[in-house]
């Protein structure tokens, strides 16, 4: 008996049609500029895969067997990449990697991101498509047939490649379960499929019903209607809003606004009383991993983690969020030896259950007051090195200054 799977399809964002228009555009316009200015020979397919690129990069593919209890969420922008690799030569086949690696910048969630992170997250994809192509290349695959015979021996060792160098780029190897090279066996194939479709279509048979369909739900998009304000209603909205300038609008914890007023508090009230007080940063130790295959992976590990921590921790202590996927809990009142087996605890407790079928792990670094720091900035600021440190050594654990100078 066959079960049947459910397969659900997501948009990446709900205010996508603002954007998407433009950043088509753009697009379209980068690649005539170098186009007619730096290479009068580029392949037009390489527009149409860039649009692919981006179309497939705001889409969220999920199938979960019947009766299974893992989810495989598909990573399917990376059919398109695979499928420049395969047509359009190792130099052009990474614009449509730039391209899907700044459409993740544009329309993911809105986060503090350093700028070697934003590169590595445009580069990666584009040194993996180029790579791929070469060796496609080198082996004898033909970039104008990729259908044919003679091509499937060097798909095969691009496709191969493409992972290898993927996996190998990223910055903690993924776990290597059947979801995971299930995920790649379907995106690749996707890829040769498009490769083919790119190479047999004319071009403008596929750009047009792009573009035609970005005009038309412009056009057919109903104008807002002004209505009569509702005083009851408004009176709602101000207490939302008064409610969300303290808490964390993913999470439901509390916001870093709240924190900061929440540890100078205690730390005023610690330091009037002479009563030591302790802080412990959680980090989601493959947080970067999780976020490339599937936002809301990591979304919902950041949720879970937050509520794990809140139904462990007294009624008085804090659970809050400090940045993208980092957890901050205040535990007044506690020395940093009661602060480690408090945390060990909870530590433990949280990280003991998977998140929507893959393991969470988590590295912790504890920071007390007054040793470690004599305000909010050196607390953290120590909290931050103890866990960074400790993370070189030992993922998934709880580290504090005195067993970290114990093992050196």
């Amino acid at each position: 008996m066959i079960e049947k799977s459910n397969c659900n399809l997501k948009i990446a964002n709900n205010a996508l049609w603002g954007k998407l228009l433009p950043f088509a555009v753009l697009s379209v316009g980068i690649v005539c500029i170098v186009k007619g200015l730096f290479s009068p020979d580029l392949d037009c397919r390489a527009l149409v895969i860039a649009l692919f690129a981006i179309a497939l990069r705001l889409l969220r593919v999920e199938i979960r067997p019947r009766g299974a209890q893992e989810t495989l969420s598909l990573s399917i922008w990376h059919a398109a990449m695979f499928a420049g690799a395969i047509t359009l030569g190792p130099y052009v086949a990474a614009l449509p990697a730039v391209f899907c690696g700044s459409s993740r910048l544009i329309f993911g969630p809105k986060v503090d991101m350093a700028l070697h992170d934003a590169l590595y997250m445009i580069l990666k994809p584009a040194a993996a498509c180029a790579a791929s192509s070469m060796i496609y290349v080198a082996l004898g695959g033909n970039l104008l047939r990729p259908q044919g015979v003679d091509s499937m021996i060097p798909i095969l060792a691009a496709g191969l490649a493409y992972v290898v160098i993927t996996a190998l780029t990223s910055q903690r190897n993924p776990a290597m379960s059947r979801a995971y090279f299930a995920d790649w066996a379907i995106c690749l194939s996707i890829g040769c499929a498009l490769a083919t479709l790119s190479a047999i279509a004319p071009t403008y048979a596929l750009i047009t019903p792009c573009i035609a369909a970005g005009f038309a739900v412009l056009a057919l998009r109903e104008p807002k209607q002004k209505a009569a304000p509702d005083p009851v209603k408004q009176q709602q909205e101000a207490t939302s809003n008064e409610l969300d300038t303290f808490v964390d609008s993913m999470t439901g914890l509390a916001n870093e606004r709240y924190l900061t007023q929440f540890l100078q508090r205690e730390l005023a009230r610690s330091t009037r009383s002479d009563v030591p007080l302790s802080i412990a940063l959680f980090d989601i130790d493959d947080a970067k991993t999780l976020g490339g295959r599937s936002q809301e992976l990591l979304d919902n590990s950041i949720i879970e983690l937050g509520n794990r921590l809140k139904n462990g921790v007294r009624e008085y202590d804090l659970v809050a969020r400090h940045s993208a996927h980092r957890l901050l809990v205040v535990l007044p009142e506690a020395s940093a030896e009661d602060a480690y087996e408090v945390i060990i605890r909870l530590h433990c407790e949280a990280t003991s259950s998977p998140v929507d079928g893959h393991p969470l792990s988590a590295s912790v670094g504890i920071a007390s007051f007054p040793e470690d720091g004599g305000d909010i900035q050196e607390l953290i600021n120590s909290a931050h090195r103890i866990l960074n440190h400790g993370r070189f050594n030992d993922l998934n654990c709880v580290h504090i200054n005195h067993k970290l100078a114990e093992t050196g």
